[in-house]
This record gives C-alpha cells, structure tokens and sequence, in this order.
C-alpha cells in the first residue's frame, strides 16, 4: 500500500515538472513565431516609414537582426533551447525534492517573470521606432 502511494506521487511529481518545463517553453515558441513571421513584416513598414533612413534604437535593431537570423536558421533555435529546458527541470526537480516545494514554486514563478520581461522588452522594441517616427511627423 506505501508502495503504491510514493508510485503514485512520483507520477503524480512527474506530471507537474513536465507542466512546469511546458509552460515555460510558451513563451520561446512563440517569440520564435514572431521572429520568422512578424518582425520581417515590421521592418518593412518601418523601412516603408521612414524610406529606409531612420536611426533604429539599439534594442531594435537588436530584434530585427536576430529576426533575420533566426529566419534564415531557424532550427537553431531549439538546439540553443533544449539545454535551457532541461537544466530548467532539473532545477525544479531538485528544489521540490530536495529542498522544499516552495523554492519550487518560487524558481517557476522567476521563470515566468524573466519571460515577461522579456516578452515587454521585445514588445518595446519594435513599438519604440513606430512612436518617434508618428511623434516627429506629428510635431
């Protein structure tokens, strides 16, 4: 019967660090989807825009060049990420087993933390360009 009841954990323990690793690779899965679908679409209407002149922001000029990478090798991508998840299930996996389910919890909420932050940066990124160039045709 105690036998049963620690199978029946550890399943149940399995199950929740496979949610925990999926849904931290929401977020790299569709910033992957913007790279190669949306962000080509917007440099072109920022180059339309401003006539192929405009002084980008750094942060954007970041995003589009690793747009255009990661267009032309996209299977990078989740070579460069597999490790990442891996070590991320690892990491949980010891907190809750070793330590204590709250540093558990704790280390999945920095995850989705870090990956709204950076989901906003990206955003910014590209939104940053469109606002001073309305701005300056506007003033």
């Amino acid at each position: 019967m105690e036998n049963t009841s620690a199978k029946q954990a550890d399943a149940k323990f399995a199950r929740s660090t496979i949610l925990v690793v999926a849904t931290h690779a929401v977020a790299p899965a569709l910033w992957l989807v913007i790279m190669i679908f949306v962000v080509p679409r917007f440099a072109a209407l920022l180059s339309d825009m401003t006539d192929g002149e405009a002084r980008l922001p750094l942060l954007t000029q970041l995003v589009l060049n690793c747009s255009q990478f990661f267009t032309r090798h996209w299977y990078i991508y989740p070579i460069l990420l597999s490790p990442v998840f891996v070590m991320d299930a690892a990491v949980y996996y010891l907190l809750a087993r070793r330590l204590h389910k709250a540093l558990a919890y704790t280390w999945y909420l920095l995850i989705l933390l870090a990956q709204l932050a950076v989901t906003i940066l990206f955003i910014g990124a590209l939104i940053l360009p469109v606002y001073q160039i309305t701005t300056s045709l506007a003033g």
